[in-house]
């Protein structure tokens, strides 16, 4: 009864080392030090007027000049008109017999 104790001992010992070894070697998932940051802010030289100008090019938008497509997608008679008729459902219905 001693010696099946101690080799349950021993392979629990054994199992506890190579459950420590497994962990040890996992890759490292932390994150990355931003160690850059000070350079990277210490380059920008641009003035806030600058800033400003560059944004003011991003945000003008031409107006919609486009009212053809507007007046076809808005009107109900001609979408009515241009619509698919509705499928007829019992030519889908399933068939009765073998296969």
């Amino acid at each position: 009864m001693r010696k099946r104790t101690v080799s349950i001992g021993i392979i629990g010992l054994m199992l506890v080392g190579l459950g420590a070894a497994l962990i040890g070697c996992t890759p490292d998932r932390s994150a990355p030090e931003l160690a850059h940051v000070e350079a990277i802010e210490s380059e920008v030289t641009a003035t806030p007027a600058e800033v400003a100008m560059a944004s003011l090019d991003l945000t003008q938008v031409p107006p919609f000049t486009d009212v053809e497509c507007l007046e076809c997608h808005t009107n109900q008679g001609q979408l009515t008109l241009l619509a698919a008729p509705p499928e007829d459902s019992e030519a889908e219905s399933l068939s009765s017999g073998p296969g």
